[in-house]
């Protein structure tokens, strides 16, 4: 098999730190909220992974969260905790590795609001306009890094009324 990198993020509000474990190996431990852990190699092929509280046995301990996935060669894939603590999943991301071009950034959103069925993220400078529904990746764009950026994060409760849930503008 190949190698494959994969990085793994918490998103949800959980008490303590947590431990990402394939299988019955722990591949990384103490991984706070918010926080990315750096990129870690393992080998390509099919994994059960959970996620228990920190330190904790994972033979007398239920996890907290879990899926299976497949790491094919070459990847760079984000694991990524989303939900709220009584409802815990898994998203997970592929990175697209090709380089990009001098001056240019790779941006990619997850809708991560459990409670919000369904975003819309607009943006004034690329090509992004996504209807995004929980746990679902936008398509991933390259942006001239030198260019005004103005995201909008809106709720679509109907064909009739959307509500702006937060604008984001800065220089990229």
């Amino acid at each position: 098999p190949g190698q494959t990198t994969i990085s793994f993020t918490n998103t949800v509000e959980i008490e303590g730190l947590v431990d990402l474990y394939f299988g019955d190996d722990l591949i990384l431990g103490g991984i706070d909220y918010g926080e990315i852990s750096v990129p870690t190699p393992i080998l390509s092929g099919t994994y059960d992974v959970s996620i228990f509280p920190e330190d904790a046995d994972p033979n007398d301990t239920e996890p907290i969260a879990g899926t299976q996935f497949i790491a094919n060669p070459d990847e760079d894939i984000v694991l990524v905790l989303i939900g709220d603590p009584d409802s815990i999943e898994f998203a997970i991301y592929r990175n697209d590795v090709e380089p990009t071009y001098d001056n240019q950034a790779r941006i990619t959103f997850l809708h991560a609001l459990e409670t919000v069925p369904t975003i819309l993220l607009t943006s004034t400078n690329s090509d992004l306009d996504s209807r995004l529904s929980y746990g679902r990746f936008s398509n991933t764009f390259d942006l001239d890094t030198d260019s005004i950026v103005s995201f909008t994060w809106i709720q679509q409760l109907d064909d009739v009324q959307d509500i702006a849930l937060e604008t984001f503008s800065d220089f990229a």
